[in-house]
């Protein structure tokens, strides 16, 4: 593994990234999908649930990061869209060469992927056992976190 797949608090649930033009036509805005409502599997946490009603962002702008590296930064995250799922709205720094480069290889068509970072030491945790049910977004689960989402970043990673 790794040094950002070995993070217990990096999680890739393989959402989604859109690019998309801003209301002069600039293609600078940027969506992100870091989590479906669902339960995924993760390395370290096992079968992993967020509670979409205690999910926020940390701080009223965060960092867009690429694979969550805080020396490359590609955009601010300023609307949180909750929902089916949770959905981060920003834009991408003007003057970073990497946003530039993400924003190029997407419309190329590079399938990125969304990733999240939470904060474990500040995280509800309900662990349950075997056959114990919690119900989280609507759906019995087995288990679940909740946490302030503090970095968020493409990931290139299959």
């Amino acid at each position: 593994m790794d040094q950002i797949s070995e993070d217990k608090a990096v999680c890739m649930f393989g959402g989604g990234v859109e690019c998309f033009a801003d209301t002069q036509g600039e293609g600078s805005n940027v969506r992100l999908k870091l989590y479906d409502g669902g339960i995924n599997r993760h390395w370290y946490w096992g079968n992993l649930a967020f509670d979409l009603e205690s999910m926020k962002l940390a701080k009223k702008k965060t960092p867009i990061l690429i694979d969550h590296d805080t020396s490359l930064r590609a955009g601010v995250g300023t609307n949180a869209i909750k929902g089916k799922g949770f959905i981060l709205e920003g834009k991408f720094l003007k003057t970073s060469a990497i946003a530039q480069e993400v924003q190029a290889q997407a419309k190329e068509g590079f399938p990125f992927e969304a990733s999240l970072r939470f904060n474990p030491d500040a995280a509800k945790i309900v662990r349950l056992e075997e056959g114990q049910e919690h119900e989280i977004n609507g759906k019995k689960r087995s288990e679940e976190h909740t946490s302030e989402l503090q970095s968020h970043s493409f990931t290139s990673y299959a």
